[in-house]
């Protein structure tokens, strides 16, 4: 049996991180169950797992088959292959979600950040290379996470200093924008621009107003 410090409830499920506020719980061994217990919840873990099994194996068919509609009728795009992107991206996010790994939901933000970008230059490469994927689609991206970031630190307010590794990350993402913009690859650089300036900004308030706290995260994460 496991207890988060933070939120102030028994787990019983086999984890090492608190799966509200993914703080590293204390093992007490022989503590009985209380009102505040967080419920086993791996048997609907397991259901959801067979679930994205039938998924895959339906994708997989239905893949096969809009490969060989798209040879059939082939007008110069491969259509079937954003449709089995599309396919693949669906059962990466799912199987992602219920991994039996302690993946927090911080990492697993970052990680759907980055298959999204893929997924749509993916989609921009295979329709004729235009660029918006690198030059619209990633800083939106970006910029939709750190949304996202500002109202999981407002609604975890009890361990908002966890998000500032997502925020650090976020600023990385929006630089490589800077830099492909100067290799040619980004013709329009506004809303990168845009995007590494909102994530630099978010970083900053952060550091300002959470002060000790945040300074004390930064210490414990990158040893500043």
């Amino acid at each position: 049996m496991s207890r988060c410090k933070q939120c102030k409830i028994q787990i019983a499920d086999h984890t090492m991180v608190c799966p509200l506020c993914n703080s590293v719980l204390e093992v007490k061994e022989g503590e009985e169950e209380g009102r505040d217990m967080y419920p086993d919840v791996r048997l609907r873990t397991r259901m959801f797992q067979i679930v994205v099994r039938v998924y895959f194996v339906a994708a997989v068919l239905l893949e096969i088959a809009l490969v060989v509609v798209n040879s059939l009728t082939f007008s110069g795009t491969w259509w079937s292959v954003i449709c089995g992107a599309a396919f693949l991206f669906l059962f990466f996010t799912l199987s992602f979600s219920v991994s039996n790994h302690n993946y927090g939901h911080i990492l697993k933000i970052a990680v759907e950040a980055v298959v999204i970008v893929l997924f749509t230059l993916l989609v921009d490469v295979i329709i004729g290379y235009r660029g918006w994927s690198l030059t619209y689609a990633m800083p939106s991206v970006i910029i939709m996470v750190d949304i996202a970031i500002i109202v999981l630190m407002i609604a975890n307010n009890l361990n908002w200093q966890s998000y500032i590794s997502l925020q650090l990350t976020m600023i990385g993402f929006s630089a490589v924008g800077i830099v492909l913009f100067y290799v040619g690859l980004v013709k329009k650089p506004l809303l990168t621009f845009i995007s590494l300036l909102f994530s630099l900004l978010l970083f900053l308030g952060t550091v300002l107003i959470g002060d000790r706290r945040a300074k004390t995260e930064l210490k414990r994460r990158f040893h500043v």
